[in-house]
């Protein structure tokens, strides 16, 4: 099963054993205004439970069974929450969602803050107020460390930078400034120390938090392409990275 976001604002999902066609789609109407930037399957007990962000500044939550409207809506009205006020809402770059912790996910905007939204409160207010300025320009990706489930690293700036959840005074590690855009990043399932980024010009980086992050451990020219997305696999042993280029690199 797989699901995605589209540049329609609207979601979809696939059932690749079936069909190589989406299985369903949302209706236009009841789906993002703007491109949706992510889309997380969220695990439950019938398993067909996800949720998006769009830079329309709303979440929703969707059941892949009844995909005719979202389940739920979060307006990130980050000013006044209680207004839910879809146009100051701030748009949505990129989410993280932790299995161990199921009634709360991280939410990275356009404006370089994240959000750790507590899904157990319905005070809206106190769902949105756990906040961390992290950059001045947009959040371009949020992974939480899959040992140290508190501390989380976020890309963008032109940096990679490693968060706590209980330290919102400042972040607890930084690397050095790029001088190109860095455009994604994950930990390593397999040496919790260790975390990934890429950038625009192809070039994948490694660090390790016990040897210093001021420079990498080494580095991976995997393509002339602007790297997108990069994932761990669950052992450690491989990295998907995906690239701009249309034919596709994997």
């Amino acid at each position: 099963m797989l699901v995605s976001g589209l540049i329609s604002g609207q979601v979809c999902y696939w059932d690749i054993r079936s069909n190589e066609k989406p299985m369903e789609t949302s209706h236009p109407y009841t789906s993002h205004r703007y491109p949706v930037t992510q889309a997380l399957w969220i695990p439950s007990k019938v398993n067909t439970d996800f949720f998006s962000c769009s830079t329309d500044g709303t979440v929703l939550w969707w059941d892949a069974r009844f995909m005719k409207k979202p389940t739920e809506t979060l307006v990130m009205d980050l000013e006044q929450p209680q207004r839910a006020d879809i146009y100051k809402a701030v748009g949505i770059t990129a989410l993280q969602f932790e299995q161990t912790m199921s009634s709360k996910f991280l939410a990275g905007t356009e404006d370089g803050m994240v959000v750790n939204v507590n899904r157990r409160t319905s005070n809206l207010v106190e769902k949105l107020a756990i906040r961390f300025q992290c950059y001045t320009g947009p959040v371009i990706a949020i992974d939480r460390n899959p040992i140290y489930t508190k501390n989380f690293l976020t890309i963008g700036n032109w940096s990679a930078n490693i968060w706590a959840d209980d330290t919102k005074e400042g972040n607890l590690l930084c690397t050095s400034d790029k001088y190109i855009d860095l455009s994604g990043g994950c930990w390593s399932k397999a040496r919790c120390s260790v975390f990934f980024t890429i950038n625009k010009e192809g070039l994948l980086e490694a660090y390790d938090i016990l040897a210093g992050i001021k420079t990498p451990l080494t580095n991976i020219h995997v393509c002339n392409d602007s790297l997108t997305a990069i994932s761990s696999h669950e052992e450690g042993g491989f990295l998907a990275v995906g690239s701009s280029n249309v034919s596709g690199k994997v």
